[in-house]
């Protein structure tokens, strides 16, 4: 009885210390902590079990962990203790698996990964739309619109470039983007082109010297639009949007005839969700790839402010509509890029808000101008150190564009404490994230080919 009266007594104390040092452990939070934060937000402010109307999946390409934690840090303005959850920390889900079907080579390339989210098959590296053998596997285009729904494709790159195509076509290397042009045609259901709303880049693969696959489109009763304000006034359900002749502009250089990738996103939203029957739409931030290619912090935060600003278009029609499931997630890392780096404990992002131009665009202007530290000046918030302007003269005197460019994207690399390990793609696991009916399917970690195998069940 003693031992009895012992264990009570000693238990009432235990929730006694723990209801006093209890405010103390919730006032930690302004010390950096985020999970009062997070929840008291409505993130999950719908049904998240049940089977979505519609499917709205953005891709951050090559947006692995490091590009969210910068995010971050740009956002709140580098003050991380007291910093305010962003849409990625809110709906943060799980991880994925990249990994590519070559057994030599088990970093993925953006085919291979896109088809991997696709189809739920993985293939190799190059290769478009079908397996290892070459054999063509369906993509959730062709059965979101074989179950009736409508399918909207959006792209900062070429809409025929590796991530996009994954959604609609069928070839064996990433480069025949004339044919995935073709595709976006001829690849049909019930006699239509899978796809209702198209919007990226891509003209010169679309107006071929032997075929003009954008009359085609037109005859079939899709409007042909190739600016911002062209985008803005149709009023058909049924669009084909090129805006450049190939890639886009990066956000920071993006003339006013190139759409923002949150225009266009709810653009295709606008149009799609007229369907009764549903639809499903694919999103790619294509860019924040190309600048962990280049090693350009810039670049890459900048391009991940103008997807996150796509993702948060696609949450509040969600949440207004309750029957949308959104997922988003990189298909790989690029760059390897880490918070941090030189050796130093740091990581500032106020150079990059300082920054007018992308560090190419800055170089191109200063190649023509007859005052290129000038034009330096002019775009950038730091001063450069006597050896960089020394490095950058004389490269811009030999009109050596690709020296330029490294001395001064090294530049800003380092006063930002951005570290790289790779011009190429890395191998790690990438976030989940989602909100909506079905979410909980990406709970914990699973491999990229779960999300076509699970929205193949999913979208009916």
């Amino acid at each position: 009885m003693k031992n009895f009266k012992f264990i009570i007594m000693s238990i009432l104390t235990l929730v006694l210390t723990l209801s006093l040092v209890a405010p103390n452990v919730s006032n930690a939070g302004a010390s950096g902590g985020n999970v009062d934060k997070i929840h008291s937000d409505d993130s999950q402010s719908c049904d998240v079990d049940g089977t979505p109307k519609n499917v709205i999946m953005l891709i951050g390409d090559g947006m692995n962990t490091a590009y969210t934690t910068a995010y971050r840090h740009y956002m709140n303005d580098g003050d991380v203790l007291n910093s305010e959850p962003t849409v990625f920390d809110k709906y943060l889900v799980g991880q994925q698996t990249t990994h590519s079907a070559d057994k030599g080579d088990q970093v993925t390339d953006s085919a291979a990964a896109g088809t991997a989210i696709a189809t739920g098959v993985k293939t190799t590296n190059g290769t478009l739309g079908k397996d290892p053998n070459m054999n063509d596997v369906r993509n959730l285009g062709e059965h979101a619109k074989e179950q009736g729904k409508s399918v909207g494709i959006v792209s900062t790159s070429s809409v025929t470039h590796a991530t996009p195509a994954s959604f609609i076509a069928h070839v064996e290397s990433r480069k025949q983007e004339e044919e995935v042009a073709e595709q976006y045609f001829d690849n049909q259901v019930n006699g239509e082109p899978i796809t209702d709303v198209i919007l990226g880049g891509g003209q010169g693969f679309f107006e071929q010297d032997g075929r003009n696959i954008t009359e085609e489109f037109t005859k079939a009763g899709y409007d042909y639009v190739k600016t911002a304000q062209e985008l803005a006034s149709t009023d058909n359900e049924q669009v084909l949007g090129l805006f450049a002749e190939e890639a886009l502009a990066p956000e920071l250089d993006r003339p006013e005839s190139e759409p923002h990738i949150k225009t266009m996103t709810e653009t295709a939203i606008n149009k799609l969700s007229t369907d009764e029957d549903g639809f499903f739409l694919m999103v790619e931030g294509s860019q924040i790839d190309w600048a962990g290619h280049a090693n350009d912090i810039t670049w890459g935060v900048t391009d991940t402010v103008a997807y996150a600003e796509a993702v948060q278009a696609a949450i509040d029609f969600a949440k207004e509509d309750c029957d949308t499931l959104v997922l988003f997630f990189a298909d790989h890392g690029t760059g390897g890029l880490s918070v941090g780096g030189f050796g130093e404990y740091k990581f500032d992002t106020a150079p990059i808000k300082g920054m007018k131009k992308n560090v190419q665009a800055i170089v191109k202007e200063a190649l023509e101008s007859d005052a290129p530290m000038d034009v330096v000046n002019n775009n950038i918030s730091f001063d450069l150190l006597d050896e960089e302007v020394k490095a950058f003269k004389k490269a811009i005197k030999k009109q050596d564009e690709e020296t330029a460019v490294e001395v001064l994207n090294n530049a800003v690399n380092e006063v930002t404490f951005a570290g790289w390990s790779t011009s190429g793609h890395v191998g790690d696991d990438i976030n989940t994230y989602a909100f909506g009916p079905g979410s909980t399917k990406w709970a914990g970690l699973v491999d990229n080919t779960d999300n076509a195998n699970i929205l193949f069940d999913l979208i009916k």
